[in-house]
């Protein structure tokens, strides 16, 4: 006749009374001893476990066993993108500039770099052939947060654990008024254009940065610069309604029609007189109160 086993396997409806646990570990079916497989003791019984005697002796009392997750070291973004920049060449930006209709000025004063394939995948990220230019993002304090990479194809993605930042000029400095553009390249129009600018992501992100940034500064007037299209002129609007609490005055532009963005703006002519004038026409935007 076969024995009994008497030690019973935990599940859900009888735990461990060592670990609490309902996996893995024995309990007599007495409830004498268990043989836990978490909590350790003097007699070990293998792989099962270690063994507790609980009548006659004080129920072992379940230590935590904390668990160390290793995370990534947090990546020196701003000697990343300064490793970029002396790897770019004037021959390599020059060329970007003629590409973009936009001065070799502009995109160094936005730390514009360069990042072979090699280097794309030491970063882990998605590598386009050649390699890929790379645009610095800033924080609202000046901290490079991450980098935007735009490939010769004008394909456009991240490095991987890039935080979304703003593009903003080496030389910002304070200027009584701040124009915002989407997007580096519309940034850099709007250097050439002789403004004090700087960029957001997207028509959509970036508020609560320029928010912190136009609180710092105190800027007396920011400009939105809006794409003429739907997306961008919502997106500016939603901009300007969060912006108007901490600038004495808030406007928002566009191009006129037929004109995409800020970039194509310049490319067909505009001047900064033009810009100045377009802003003055604009509408001061002011702080609703609902009743």
């Amino acid at each position: 006749m076969m024995k009994r086993n008497p030690w019973l396997r935990t599940n859900r409806h009888r735990s461990c009374p060592v670990c609490h646990k309902n996996d893995w570990c024995l309990v007599l079916d007495d409830d004498s001893a268990a043989i836990c497989a978490r909590v350790p003791s003097n007699n070990r019984r293998g792989e099962a476990g270690w063994l507790h005697r609980l009548r006659g002796s004080p129920r072992p009392v379940a230590t935590r066993i904390e668990r160390i997750i290793q995370t990534r070291p947090v990546r020196n973004w701003k000697a990343l993108s300064s490793w970029y920049q002396s790897q770019i060449g004037s021959s390599r930006l020059g060329k970007l500039a003629q590409q973009l209709s936009l001065s070799v000025g502009s995109l160094s004063r936005l730390g514009v770099g360069w990042a072979t394939a090699a280097d794309l995948e030491q970063v882990k990220t998605r590598c386009r052939s050649v390699g890929a230019f790379t645009f610095p993002m800033s924080n609202a304090i000046g901290e490079t947060v991450g980098i935007r990479l735009r490939a010769p194809d004008s394909f456009k993605w991240a490095i991987a654990g890039s935080r979304s930042g703003l593009f903003v000029p080496v030389d910002l400095g304070h200027p009584e008024q701040l124009l915002i553009a989407e997007g580096p390249s519309d940034t850099a129009a709007l250097l050439d254009l002789e403004f004090a600018a700087v960029g957001r992501p997207s028509c959509n992100t970036g508020k609560s940065l320029l928010t912190m940034l136009v609180k710092s500064i105190e800027y007396v007037e920011a400009v939105v610069v809006a794409d003429h299209d739907a997306p961008g002129k919502r997106g500016a609007a939603d901009l300007a309604s969060q912006l108007v609490v901490y600038c004495q005055s808030v406007r928002v532009i566009a191009p006129p029609e037929g004109i995409k963005d800020v970039r194509a703006w310049l490319i067909s002519g505009a001047t900064h007189n033009d810009i100045i004038q377009s802003v003055q026409s604009a509408a001061v935007w002011r702080i609703a109160i609902r009743s």
